[in-house]
């Protein structure tokens, strides 16, 4: 019985990983979805950012020529909560590596022909938290994770509506 069990629940599992993967569309109508994804490791350094690699995704959904294309550190919040970015290194090599295991259902044609995505990208956020937002750009910065630590919070919707506050700047 518990067998039974067991394997109606890695059924549903699977069924949903496919139903919330995204369909993806290139410019001459060759579409397909990602199936698998590697946390990249983080670096080692302060900073958290976010890499961006591009490749290319051939006919049996594997990919190829993963190149890194951005790298961007997160050093402080603007006025309005947005995060201030600059041009850093730390990200590239880590994004790179991960986006070799990314795997995508084999592309094909509304008429079912094989076909491939050229200079297709992926972004990676590396953040110190796991803070569930719905903006991957979101980070907490040391000060403003003091400010957390301090304070006696009665319920998790506290904690949350002030975490709020805190990245978008409207903590005064």
């Amino acid at each position: 019985m518990n067998s039974k069990l067991f394997h109606f629940v890695i059924f549903l599992f699977i069924a949903s990983i496919n139903i919330q993967a995204k369909v993806i569309e290139n410019d001459e109508g060759c579409t397909t979805k990602k199936l698998q994804i590697m946390k990249p490791t983080f670096p080692s350094t302060d900073y958290q950012g976010y890499g961006v690699v591009t490749f290319n995704i051939k006919e049996n959904g594997s990919v190829s020529r993963v190149r890194a294309k951005e790298s961007q550190c997160a050093i402080s919040r603007n006025s309005d909560g947005s995060i201030k970015f600059k041009s850093c290194p730390f990200f590239k090599k880590s994004s790179v590596d991960a986006a070799k295991y990314l795997k995508y259902s084999p592309p094909v044609t509304k008429d079912g022909t094989s076909c491939t995505f050229s200079t297709h990208f992926h972004r990676y956020t590396y953040s110190w938290y796991n803070v569930d937002f719905e903006d991957n750009n979101q980070f907490l910065f040391s000060d403003e994770v003091d400010l957390l630590l301090k304070q006696n919070f009665q319920s998790n919707e506290d904690e949350e509506l002030y975490l709020r506050k805190i990245i978008t700047g409207k903590l005064q």
